[in-house]
């Protein structure tokens, strides 16, 4: 398997238009009634169609239901070809996440053709093959104007966030109530609300679904990632797992000139895909220090961190306990050890999953002393999308040799198991339709 090398320097890439400063919204602005559209589809009597359903606590099924329907003008109902796993639907499969509901419809990675559209969608028509993007924008309100689609107003009616941080988010496909409440796309047919905006049509592209797929979600976070922690040639970065949206950031990181790239994990399979794709080292916590060997990579220290893995990994026995007694729902080990690994003026990235408000032992001190950044979020797949499709196209960027199983759609569950489970070398799993498999 090919070796990602450094290109040649690379330009960012540039959103597909300019975006302006984000203006400060205006009295009338905020004062304008918010219409969310319905979140659950009405079904459609005459067609059925098989669906990943959740069931309770790591126990998932493959069952029969109505097809959605049209049921806001601006939605369109999409015959899926393909979906994929991700490493955030492990969220909901573990039912890490508030407001998961037996019944609720997986996954928010999907390529598809369109079935049918509603009269308010302009842009697309049946027959076109589209990308599906995981968070849901309207397109329409301040957030959006400014290409902050995964911030988006107008698309998760569920305060629960709001209360929480002070704003709610945008919605997401198959992420529970927390995020709308929306069905997922692990299915033979799934509804997009907003269709012009979260579908990229590709019907003219010469790539396969199980290339397209990561322009869902996975590219776009594993680029925004390296636009936030500005990688550029010469770069040096430290990613903490190696999962698909590590190991991706990784190739993009030698994409864009990187030149030292060090991965971080447990699972040795992981690591060692992380070396074939192009990381100039790896480290398995299980094996060494990972604040000595770091140290030993970069006396000066990296120029970013990124958190690719989020709130599971729990190394210090102190995390562990304090999070069995729910006195702590996330713990700060990244924290503490990229800190420490930073340069001066450094940057910690944090783009896995932080949905808890609790996080104990923050490195404030870190920060201060050293002046380091932090920066995160989740990614607005739209803004990147297209311009993606570019780089995959000319051949730029190919995560193909992430994919490491296309099952069929009724393997989903052994499919989750062996996922959740890191069983078999899996890395990506694609999931195929009938008409795909």
């Amino acid at each position: 398997m090919a070796t990602i090398l450094p290109q040649a320097p690379v330009q960012p890439l540039q959103p597909q238009a300019p975006v302006q400063p984000l203006e400060p919204m205006q009295p009338s602005a905020t004062l304008q009634p918010i219409s969310f559209p319905k979140t659950k589809a009405n079904p459609d009597p005459s067609l059925k169609m098989k669906a990943v359903i959740f069931k309770n606590r790591k126990s998932i099924e493959v069952g029969t239901l109505h097809a959605p329907a049209i049921t806001e003008p601006n939605d369109a109902i999409i015959r899926i070809t393909t979906s994929a796993i991700c490493g955030s639907d492990l969220s909901v499969y573990r039912q890490e996440l508030q407001g998961i509901v037996t019944g609720d419809i997986m996954g928010h990675e999907a390529v598809g053709i369109v079935h049918k559209v509603g009269d308010g969608v302009k842009f697309l028509r049946p027959g076109d093959r589209v990308v599906i993007a995981a968070n849901i924008a309207c397109g329409l309100c301040l957030n959006c104007k400014n290409q902050n689609y995964v911030h988006c107003d107008n698309t998760n009616s569920n305060r629960k966030l709001e209360d929480d941080y002070g704003q709610r988010s945008g919605g997401v496909f198959g992420y529970s109530q927390l995020k709308g409440g929306y069905d997922g796309l692990q299915a033979e047919y799934a509804r997009v609300p907003f269709a012009d905006v979260n579908c990229l049509k590709v019907t003219n592209s010469p790539l396969n679904d199980e290339r397209l797929i990561w322009l869902s979600d996975a590219l776009p976070t594993a680029w925004y990632a390296n636009e936030l922690s500005e990688i550029r040639p010469g770069s040096s970065v430290a990613i903490w797992g190696a999962g698909p949206v590590g190991l991706v950031t990784a190739m993009i990181a030698r994409y864009r000139g990187a030149a030292k790239v060090v991965c971080i994990d447990y699972v040795p399979h992981r690591l060692a895909k992380a070396t074939q794709i192009g990381a100039t080292s790896t480290i398995d916590p299980g094996r060494e220090k990972v604040i000595s060997k770091l140290k030993e990579l970069a006396p000066l220290g990296f120029d970013a961190c990124i958190d690719a893995a989020g709130f599971r990994i729990q190394s210090q026995l102190k995390h562990k306990v304090m999070k069995f007694m729910e006195l702590e729902v996330s713990g700060s080990d990244f924290m503490k050890e990229a800190a420490f690994a930073a340069r001066k003026g450094g940057i910690i990235c944090v783009i896995g999953e932080y949905y808890q408000p609790l996080l104990s032992s923050f490195p404030i001190g870190a920060f201060m002393e050293k002046g380091l950044q932090l920066r995160g979020g989740h990614v607005s797949v739209q803004r990147y999308w297209a311009s993606l499709l570019t780089l995959l196209e000319t051949n730029k960027i190919d995560p193909l040799p992430l994919v490491s199983h296309i099952l069929g759609i009724e393997k989903a569950p052994a499919a989750y198991t062996m996922f959740d489970k890191k069983r078999d070398s899996v890395v990506k799993v694609v999931l195929r339709n009938p008409a795909q498999a």
